[in-house]
């Protein structure tokens, strides 16, 4: 008896020693981690493991953005806990967020729309959607084909294209065109908005070339543009760095030996190339005008 109960305590000690290793193993190390398998659970259906998941993010305080305090949100009303869920929904505000059809159609949060927290809480987010519209004020009633993206040390913003005029201060995290969608902004969550000409913000979208290195932005902007411009421009890779040159005669358009070209973009007419140099991203028209301040 007492060696069939030892056996049994030892058999029980492994599989312990070895479940707490597999968690301890399962436990994600960083953010990124943390905020790809919650999402990957959210997917499943998994929603009390998303939650737990997404508190073990939740603790990289400085990289949690409103969109990852929407989707915990969204757990915890999914698994019915109504406080906790609203907690995680002010705290999604708090840090911008700005959507508030998505609210209102994600039938994650039918629970909560009852409730007297609710509509302050879509109060507070139209609150935030006219403050941002404010950092537009100088864009109002200009055709946004006008606008080109400048930079400012690691901020963002909009400029008029014929004078290099700042139309908005350097407040976003990133800004590019758009085409027909108007212009784009990265803006507190690492998400893309778009404006259009009727001074309307658009949904969020994810950049999908964020994570791409310099090399393969610049191999895929040039490969989407030249596929529509009949090779108009090329590139010269060259020890110093990167120029560029016309497809009809050969010579070059700029020099400036930049790090890459990292997209490219015409509008009406108009070509920029948004290039790295110095740590810094920013564009420049095809007769060499750099849309950039410089430190002084």
């Amino acid at each position: 008896m007492t060696q069939r109960f030892t056996l049994i305590a030892v058999s029980l000690f492994i599989l312990l020693g070895a479940t707490a290793q597999t968690e301890a193993e399962e436990t994600p190390l960083d953010y990124y981690s943390a905020i790809t398998r919650m999402l990957v659970l959210y997917g499943d259906m998994k929603y009390d493991s998303a939650l737990t998941v997404f508190k073990q993010a939740a603790a990289f305080k400085e990289h949690v953005t409103a969109t990852d305090y929407y989707y915990g949100a969204a757990c915890a009303a999914l698994t019915h806990q109504p406080v906790l869920a609203m907690n995680h929904l002010r705290e999604s505000v708090k840090k911008g967020w700005l959507d508030t059809l998505r609210l209102q159609d994600d039938n994650a949060f039918d629970s909560l729309r009852t409730t007297r927290a609710w509509k302050p809480l879509m109060a507070d987010i139209r609150g935030n959607y006219k403050k941002l519209l404010e950092l537009f004020k100088g864009v109002k009633g200009k055709n946004l084909y006008d606008l080109v993206p400048y930079t400012d040390g690691d901020s963002w913003g909009w400029a008029d294209r014929k004078t290099g005029t700042p139309l908005t201060a350097a407040s976003f995290e990133y800004t590019r065109f758009a085409g027909d969608k108007g212009i784009a902004f990265m803006y507190n969550d690492g998400a893309f908005y778009y404006l259009n000409n009727k001074f309307t913000v658009y949904t969020p979208e994810q950049s999908a070339d964020a994570e791409l290195a310099p090399e393969a932005r610049t191999e895929k902007a040039m490969a989407a543009f030249e596929a529509v411009n009949n090779n108009r421009y090329t590139l010269v890779k060259e020890e110093k760095g990167v120029n560029v040159k016309s497809g009809k005669t050969g010579e070059l358009v700029f020099k400036h030996d930049y790090e890459s070209i990292d997209d490219i973009a015409e509008v009406n007419g108009n070509v920029f190339f948004m290039v790295s140099a110095n740590g810094m991203r920013f564009y420049v028209d095809e007769r060499g005008k750099e849309f950039v301040k410089r430190p002084s």
